[in-house]
């Protein structure tokens, strides 16, 4: 049986145990969808939510075993009703960082908001979008990149993301803005995790 107690906590700092306890949450979410309580959950039940368990979780039950990086995993209903999975592979960009974190906030967003398949492949879009840039413009720097993270700076980064966003769509396509404030709500949701500031866009004024 997996209990709270087992959870290797002893001797950590207050930003980790926040970190921790989220995690944790969204494994108490995945049980209420299997009908079990965290108290009740085995091994079958953690090894079933490796496909889509946010970074981490697997060193808070065995303490010193590396982060993972995997495929997330999310259902969501198509408009007949079906669960259709969705995946995301965080190791698909180089800013495998900001990738993860954001994938994990995408999971565990588009379980709460019991989001459509389309408006779920949206965010989804707007992970692959924001990390693609997140890459151009950072290079080798892209590997430390995080949402929460002072340096490197993603303000500048997600200013000139949302700027170039319009220029793949039609005049008037609400799907930038689309695109924009989904990957702004999931670093927004990340930040609350890590009780940090969002990054601010830096606006370029022109010459």
């Amino acid at each position: 049986m997996l209990v709270v107690s087992s959870l290797g906590v002893r001797g950590k700092d207050a930003k980790t145990l926040r970190e921790y306890a989220y995690m944790v949450r969204r494994f108490v979410h995945f049980l209420d969808a299997r009908g079990r309580g965290l108290l009740a959950a085995t091994e079958s039940d953690l090894k079933a939510y490796t496909c889509c368990a946010p970074a981490g979780l697997p060193d808070i039950v065995q303490p010193g075993r590396p982060a993972r990086i995997g495929i997330r995993e999310v259902p969501a209903r198509n408009p007949t009703g079906i669960s259709v999975p969705l995946r995301f592979d965080p190791a698909s960009v180089k800013c495998v960082g900001v990738a993860t974190e954001l994938a994990d906030e995408w999971v565990d967003y588009v379980s709460i908001a019991s989001m459509s398949t389309s408006r779920a492949r949206e965010y989804r879009q707007a992970i692959q979008s924001f990390c693609r840039t997140v890459d151009e413009m950072l290079g080798d720097s892209s590997a430390a990149a995080s949402p929460t993270a002072a340096h490197p700076d993603l303000g500048v980064v997600l200013a000139e993301w949302e700027r170039g966003l319009p220029a793949g769509y039609r005049a008037g396509s609400m799907k930038p803005a689309n695109l924009a404030s989904a990957v702004r709500a999931l670093i927004i949701r990340r930040a609350d995790v890590a009780q940090q500031p969002p990054p601010t866009p830096v606006v370029r004024r022109p010459p």
